[in-house]
This record gives structure tokens, C-alpha cells and sequence, in this order.
């Protein structure tokens, strides 16, 4: 049984010649052209005056003035083949047409015929049957604003989903930032950075044809989603098809993910107000009980704190649309529990009813650290920053545990690495050394040490390289290899920071009181 999408996106000079309509038509020359698409008809005017051709047009003239006037056919069909008009049509001929015309058709493969058919009732057929692709695509368009609209706030992105499936015989999903499915079909092949633009975009690879419609939520805001529709043996017309419906169907999925936004955003904010709560407050009172119970938050039992913090320039709208990811990866650590969105990663925590064992904290972190590998190593994230707090019992035990996991955190940040896991049990000299290089005091000795070099041009740089290095043991290859360089590039940028640095990296005090004031850089301001 054949697809509705057999047909093609617009018909050819051969098969207009081919509709019974036609049938008495006679080709005088110009075969080379009847593969030509014909867009629409046109009606030459009177007199000899040049007049506007549309591209792919059918000319039709008055065979009454080809006896009168024997050199406007040819006028016709230099000015059509000029403008890529597609057939010539002469309607009614008062006189057989002469070899020259044919010659010259021939000569621009553009074909030329004759029909014994009143001008004005050609136009209307021939304009019925050039028309009819664009009337098919119109409904389909129709059709699938209508099931669009039948879809129901309950069915949400999956509804929209189903709707465009069913219209356009395919199967669709929405992706994120990251290049995950958030909706929708599984892609057999992810669909990478270099495809997620601004634009409507199509490519096609092994008989398969991938449509991608950006989705955007807001005025001049940069899209975040991605509208993503395959189909097998695409034809022709399915592609004019497939652009129109998508197009249509991204504003109706960006409402969807708008609302969810707006009630993410929502609900957040209520979430981490509770949160900060409970790390403000030094009494758990009634009203702090009553709200983590609506929540549904599990703190009657031990629980462990867990702080996840993203580098670079995260901000709310990236965290929330990377909650569900996390969540999904938080779940294969075997942390269930509620995730709060911060303003610069999650918090979340696992509970237990009984006091867990020792050993148990190390197995968490080594789950966070494998989970959480396989979600960097899969995706174009920023750098994650983890800490770990001990378990503690009930809330006022939460509030102490999240207290803890948020130092270990900052002092994964410190680190530099792209995935740094830390538990406070594992602090050691770190955890010794956290309150002391985070003191308003070093902070002002570390700006002051670096500022000739945060005043160089790339200076942020250097700091960094410097960082790296004094943490890889003053090895320039391990440095190279770390921030993925040359070395030789790491040997010029040493040169700068020695000719710069009032210290001596030889002298062991001065190499930790430097790397140590790197690190105040990387942190920032201290809390």
C-alpha cells in the first residue's frame, strides 16, 4: 500500500503534459526540459512589452497572435528561458509553428507546445493541477494543527510528540542542551553539537532522513531544545512536508516546555527556600517540620548530605534543564531522594533508617564517582564539583551534614578537575587547611601576590596554568597533557608567570603559600 507521501512535492512538465486535460497537447520540441518542476501559471500579456516570469511557470499565449505576429513566440521563449520558466504553451495556434521557434526551444531545452483549448479554460485546469501538491501540503498542515490541538496539558510533550508521529509517518523526540532525549523515541545515533543551530536543518545518512527544528522559549534567547523527526526512503514531498509541520509543532512544544519551566522555576524556588532553612536556621521549629512534610522529604533516619556544584557560568535555567538528567544519574548511585536546585548545581542526601556502617560513606562516593564519570564522559558539561557529608540523624543532623558537604564541595572545586568527588571523612590536610586559605585575610594576600599577573593579558590564564602546574609537581608535560596544550605552549607561559611573580618557586614555603593562594583565585571570595 502506498504512503501519502508518494507524491511529489511539486509535478513535472512530463506529468502536466501526461493529465487527460493535456491529452491533445502537442510537444513541438524541448524534451531536454520535461523533467522541469512546474511552480505555477501565467498568462502572457498583450503586446510585445518584456513582462515578469516567475521561476518554473507555465507560459501560456494566445495562438491568435502567432499568425499576426510571428516573432513574439520567440520574444516568449528567450525572456521564459531567461527567467527559468519551465514549459511554453501556445493555446489555439492561428498557424502551424515554424521551425525557427522549434529550433530555439531545442537550443534552451525549454519545452514548447501546442493545444487546441480555449486560453482562459486551460489556465483554470492547468492552474488546478499545478496547485494540487501545495493544497495536499495545506491540509497537512491543517491536520496536524488540529491534532495538536487536541493535545490535552495532561499529554504534555509526548502528546505534541504523538501528534506530529501520526501526522508526518515518522518517529520524533525532543533533545537538550546536552544532546539528550528529553522526550519522545530514543535516536539510534545522538545528535551532535555541530547539528544543534539556530535553523531548521535536514541530513540524511543511510536511506534515513533526520529533520531538526530548534525550539526556542523566549524572545532572542538561544534554543535549548531541539525538535528531532526520522524517517526511512524519505520522498521528496515528505521533506517540504516534514519542514512545515515541524516548524508548526515547535511553537506548540515550546508552550509546553515554557509552562514546565515556569512551574520548575516555581517549585524550586520554594524547594531551595526550605533548604536554606534548615542551614539557617539553629532551631528546627513547626513551620520548618510542616513544610519538609508537605515536600515529602525523608529526614526521619540518618541522612548524608550530597552538594553538587557546576563550574564555569552556570546559572538557574541550566541547572533546571539538567535536573532530570542528574536525577536519573543519582538514581543509578542509589540516592532517590528529593533534589534541590540550586543556583549553581543540586543539593540531595541519602537516608537510611539505621546508623550506616563505616565503610559506607566510601562506597557512596565511589558510586558518585562512577555515575557521575559516565554522565561526563557522555556529555559537553562543565565541570562537576561533589562533596559528601557524614550521616547524621534527623533534620537538625541534615543541617550539619549539608554544612559538611558543602566544604568538601569547595574543596573539590579547588581542585580544578573536571569531575572531583569529595567526602568529608577524606578531607584530611584539606579540611585542615580549608578554613585557613579561605579567610578573608589569605584572600587578600593571594589577590595581592597574583594581581601582576591577573593584570597581565591573559592573566585568568596564567593563573590557572600556574595552578595546574604546582599541582602536577611542577611537571610542564603533566600540565601540557591536563589542559590539553603544547608544551611548548606551557614553557612560554612559565617564562611569563616567573618573570612576573615576586616569589621563588624553588623555595618550598613560597611554592605552597603560592599554590595554595591559586586556589583562593579559583574559588573566589570566601564565604
Amino acid at each position: 500500500m502506498g504512503s501519502r507521501f508518494d507524491g511529489d512535492a511539486a509535478i513535472s512538465v512530463r506529468q502536466l503534459l501526461g493529465v487527460p486535460a493535456l491529452s491533445p497537447a502537442t510537444l513541438l520540441a524541448g524534451e531536454a526540459g520535461l523533467d522541469a518542476a512546474v511552480t505555477s501559471v501565467q498568462l502572457a500579456p498583450e503586446g510585445r512589452r518584456r513582462f515578469a516570469i516567475g521561476e518554473g511557470s507555465v507560459i501560456i499565449i494566445d495562438g491568435g497572435r502567432i499568425s499576426t505576429d510571428t516573432y513574439f513566440l520567440d520574444l516568449a521563449l528567450r525572456w521564459s528561458a531567461e527567467s527559468r520558466a519551465s514549459l511554453v504553451l501556445v493555446a489555439r495556434p492561428g498557424s502551424e509553428v515554424g521551425l525557427a521557434p522549434r529550433r530555439l526551444s531545442k537550443r534552451l531545452a525549454l519545452p514548447l507546445a501546442t493545444i487546441d483549448t480555449d486560453t482562459f479554460v486551460l489556465a483554470d485546469v492547468l492552474r488546478t493541477v499545478v496547485t494540487e501538491p501545495d493544497r495536499k501540503l495545506a491540509e497537512l498542515t491543517i491536520s496536524a494543527v488540529s491534532a495538536l490541538n487536541r493535545v490535552s496539558a495532561r499529554d504534555g510533550i509526548e502528546g505534541a510528540l504523538r501528534a506530529v508521529d501520526a501526522t508526518l509517518d515518522a518517529t520524533s523526540s525532543v533533545v537538550g542542551i546536552e544532546g539528550g532525549v528529553i522526550a519522545g523515541a530514543q535516536l539510534v545515533a545522538p545528535l551532535p553539537a555541530r547539528d544543534r543551530l539556530h535553523v531548521y536543518t535536514m541530513t540524511t545518512a543511510e536511506h534515513v532522513a533526520r529533520a531538526v527544528q530548534p525550539v526556542t522559549l523566549a524572545l532572542n534567547e538561544a534554543p535549548s531544545f531541539w525538535l528531532v523527526t526520522e524517517r526511512s526512503t524519505p520522498t521528496a514531498y515528505w521533506r517540504k512536508a516534514a519542514e512545515l509541520v515541524l516548524k508548526v509543532a515547535s511553537r506548540y512544544i515550546a508552550i509546553a516546555l515554557l509552562t514546565e519551566r515556569l512551574t520548575q522555576e516555581r517549585d524550586a524556588r520554594y524547594r531551595l527556600g526550605v533548604l536554606d532553612t534548615i542551614i539557617a536556621s539553629d532551631h528546627i521549629d513547626a513551620t520548618v517540620v510542616h513544610q519538609v512534610g508537605v515536600l515529602g522529604w525523608p529526614v526521619e533516619g540518618w541522612c548524608s548530605a550530597v552538594h553538587i556544584q557546576l563550574g564555569g557560568d552556570a546559572d538557574q535555567v541550566q541547572v533546571l534543564a539538567q535536573t532530570a538528567e542528574v536525577r536519573a544519574v543519582l538514581q543509578r548511585a542509589r540516592l532517590t531522594g528529593a533534589v534541590i536546585e540550586r543556583p549553581d548545581g543540586w543539593t540531595t542526601w541519602g537516608f537510611d533508617i539505621l546508623e550506616p556502617k563505616p565503610a559506607a560513606f566510601r562506597e557512596l562516593a565511589q558510586r558518585l564517582r562512577r555515575t557521575f564519570g559516565e554522565y561526563v564522559a557522555q556529555r559537553d558539561v562543565p565541570r562537576i564539583s561533589i562533596g559528601i557529608g557524614r550521616p547524621y540523624h534527623g533534620l537538625a543532623g541534615l543541617r550539619t551534614s549539608l554544612a559538611e558537604a558543602r566544604e568538601a564541595a569547595t574543596i573539590a572545586h579547588a581542585s580544578g578537575a573536571r569531575l572531583a568527588v569529595q567526602h568529608s571523612d577524606e578531607l584530611g590536610v584539606a579540611r585542615i587547611l580549608v578554613g585557613w586559605y579561605t579567610s578573608s585575610e589569605f584572600a587578600e594576600f593571594s589577590r595581592t601576590l597574583l594581581r601582576p599577573l591577573l593584570e597581565l593579558e591573559g592573566g585568568a590564564e596564567l593563573v590557572r596554568t600556574l595552578e595546574v602546574f604546582l599541582d602536577s609537581e611542577s611537571s610542564p608535560t603533566l600540565t601540557a597533557d591536563l589542559l590539553r596544550v603544547h608544551r611548548n605552549t606551557i614553557m612560554n607561559r612559565l617564562s611569563r608567570i616567573k618573570e612576573a611573580l615576586a616569589a621563588d618557586l624553588q623555595d618550598p614555603d613560597e611554592r605552597l603559600a603560592v599554590q595554595l593562594a591559586c586556589r583562593v583565585v579559583n574559588l573566589g571570595e570566601p564565604d
